[in-house]
């Protein structure tokens, strides 16, 4: 049977694709999840930044970078301010826990999608 040389190529460019995509997902994921720890536990915990010539951050380090973005940092300050006024003013309540929370899983997921590339191309360089 002839193979057609339009197509024969297809399987494995869908295959890489597939593998690609599954290396993204787990990049975003651990970079996520590894800055929510941090900012939960303990802000001075390193996190990595791959794609920088220092491999990692502190969490701390990491907020201040994300909240000095023109776009984005000046509502997410603001947003942290809110948060710590309702907890000097001795808020325990639901709302507290979930703007808190939003918070954290806002700026991880910042951090996530920033190094998610690199990451990515380092997990491939390591696969070859």
């Amino acid at each position: 049977m002839l193979e057609n040389a339009m197509v024969s190529g297809l399987p494995s460019y869908y295959e890489r694709q597939a593998r690609r995509d599954a290396l993204a997902e787990s990049a975003y994921s651990s970079l996520r999840d590894e800055m929510i720890d941090a900012l939960m536990l303990d802000p001075q915990r390193q996190v990595m930044a791959p794609g920088y010539s220092q491999r990692a951050y502190t969490a701390a380090d990491v907020v201040f970078d994300l909240l000095d973005n023109p776009r984005t940092g000046e509502p997410a300050l603001h947003e942290l301010l809110r948060i710590v006024g309702m907890c000097a003013a001795g808020r325990a309540d639901h709302e507290l826990h979930l703007r808190a929370s939003a918070w954290i899983a806002a700026r991880a997921a910042e951090h996530a999608t920033w190094h998610q590339d690199d990451l990515v191309a380092e997990m491939e360089a390591d696969d070859e």
